[in-house]
């Protein structure tokens, strides 16, 4: 998130087939509304209309995302028949990785108690940032290296 400025309702239900690895774009186009809890997940446009975009990534984000998306059919595997599948036939790059609910996208709640637990074997005080923050972490390293202004708004 702070590489590519991607909000965490979009990552959550990031599909494989909106990342173009060799053109290194990520189109975003939906977002996660988990309000009545991730059993009953809805699937909508982002925030605004201008959050509809295609997302310039590196190659080691690339890298990374090749790996998760592995790592997600291993999983899919594992977990068998008891693997969500989603009615419009939507796979997820990042899933819920527990045995309770395996396969439904990456509930916002739980990528920041990863963060938090990720941060604090780090060294560093509970609720350091937060994913939101690593959200502006991307402005700030993009404008840091001279991206407009107005190419920044539209991350």
């Amino acid at each position: 998130m702070a590489h590519t400025g991607i909000r965490i309702g979009e990552l959550s239900v990031l599909e494989p087939r909106k990342i173009n690895s060799n053109k290194l774009k990520i189109r975003i186009s939906a977002t996660l509304y988990d309000k009545d809890g991730l059993g009953n997940y809805q699937i909508g446009p982002p925030k605004t209309k201008g959050s509809r975009r295609l997302v310039d990534i590196s190659e080691r984000v690339a890298g990374v995302i090749e790996a998760q998306i592995k790592d997600v059919k291993v999983f899919r595997l594992m977990i068998g028949p008891k693997y969500h599948k989603n009615k419009d036939g939507r796979e997820f790059v990042f899933v819920n990785p527990t045995e309770q609910l395996p396969g439904y996208p990456l509930r916002p709640a739980r990528v920041n108690e990863m963060l938090d637990k990720a941060l604090i074997s780090a060294g560093f005080i509970s609720k350091f940032i937060t994913a939101h923050g690593l959200r502006h972490t991307y402005i700030s390293l993009s404008a840091e290296v001279g991206v407009s202004l107005d190419d920044i708004r539209k991350h």
